[in-house]
């Protein structure tokens, strides 16, 4: 179940969007554009959220497009695969506002 989070939609950056251990898949990862392109997060949590290949690359293609996020948590989440993957790669190799990622299953943090 999702906790109700309040969005500042004039605000520069709101605090965070935290999903943590919510279910993700693919149609979920692409309803979240909606939010994306309207709002900026310093921080957001998907740890935990079943993120698999296909998810996992749209989700990166919108941070990565909107500018979404500064700092991005997607530790925990094993169904990622080699596409997942290297859209991560791409991701951090292009976005130069991106500070911090978690971005493996023990939660490596590459800055």
């Amino acid at each position: 179940m999702l906790i109700p989070q309040t969005l500042d939609v004039d605000a520069d950056r709101n605090e965070c969007l935290d999903l943590r251990g919510e279910m993700l898949c693919s149609p979920h990862c692409e309803t979240l554009e909606e939010v994306l392109k309207r709002v900026q997060f310093k921080n957001i949590n998907l740890e935990a959220t079943s993120l698999d290949d296909e998810g996992s690359v749209a989700l990166f293609d919108m941070v990565e497009y909107y500018e979404s996020a500064t700092h991005l948590n997607i530790s925990r989440n094993n169904n990622i695969g080699v596409r997942g993957w290297q859209a991560c790669s791409r991701m951090i190799k292009r976005v130069r506002h991106i500070d911090r990622k978690i971005v493996s299953y023990r939660c490596t943090v590459f800055t």
